[in-house]
């Protein structure tokens, strides 16, 4: 018995060494490497072709990446970046590249558009580059204002104030002294939601006025031009949408007495 035990042993340790030596299966990764490129579409010029320009640098380090892909049918986020990477190594697979300069926030500024944009679904192979071109337009809105040369025949002081209805401390303020004679020096960018504009202004009998003007949502891409006039003792404001490249003109004569 002690000899039977003693021999199935060995037959054991045979096989046992047997696998040990057996080479596994290496469970290797096909990768490839996506490019990424991003474009800047300004499409929010008066009557004027498209302009797509490729931002310097300096401007991609504030754009913040987002890769996407299916996964069961599912998309899911493959990774997300908050500074700009030009390439990255991914199995293969189908992928789109989300990129936005700025991330959303509903406080209004001067001067700092919202890029955003997506690529087509880019197939990545193994040991091989694609590229991932991502055109990126104005995805908040634009507000310009323009005061008439001789408004200030009728105020010693005017401005217009853009607040938001939700938060009235969150403004942008456009007045004499920011803001040139008939062309616009500043533009004030908000998101879509509801917008509150006010004219405050000092007569010249030191009376201050103060009227509501408008009260209005801008749509993402949209330009809304307040060209501001003054004739005699009253002002007049007339407003004109612009949505990429087509104007949408939307004229409303408002009475500014400054008596009144």
């Amino acid at each position: 018995m002690k000899n039977r035990l003693t021999y199935l042993l060995a037959i054991g340790g045979i096989l046992m060494a047997s696998c040990d030596e057996t080479e596994q299966p290496v469970n290797e990764t096909k990768q490839g490497t996506i490019s990424i490129q991003v474009e800047k579409e300004n499409s929010m010029v008066v009557l004027e072709t498209k302009i797509v320009t490729k931002p310097t640098k300096e401007d991609l380090t504030n754009f913040k990446i987002k890769i996407d892909t299916y996964k069961s049918d599912v998309l899911t986020t493959e990774g997300d970046w908050e500074n700009y990477i030009s390439s990255k190594d991914l199995d293969e697979g189908e992928y789109k590249v989300n990129a936005t300069s700025t991330m959303i926030s509903k406080t209004p500024v001067f001067n700092a558009p919202r890029y955003q944009g997506a690529s087509d679904f880019v197939n990545i192979v193994d040991g091989k580059l694609s590229t991932a071109t991502i055109a990126c337009t104005i995805a908040n809105s634009r507000i310009s204002v323009a005061f008439d040369e001789n408004f200030g025949d009728a105020f010693k002081t005017y401005s217009i104030e853009i607040l938001r209805k939700e938060n009235a401390e969150e403004k942008l303020i456009f007045n004499s002294e920011n803001t040139n004679h008939t062309t616009e020096s500043l533009y004030g960018y908000f998101e879509s939601e509801e917008l509150i504009v006010n004219f405050i202004g000092i007569n010249n009998a030191d009376e201050q006025v103060t009227k509501t003007l408008k009260t209005f949502t801008p749509n993402a891409k949209e330009w809304h031009k307040f060209n501001i006039s003054a004739v005699a003792t009253s002002g007049k404001i007339d407003f004109e949408i612009s949505i990429d490249d087509t104007i949408t003109e939307i004229s409303e004569d408002i009475e500014i007495d400054p008596f009144e």
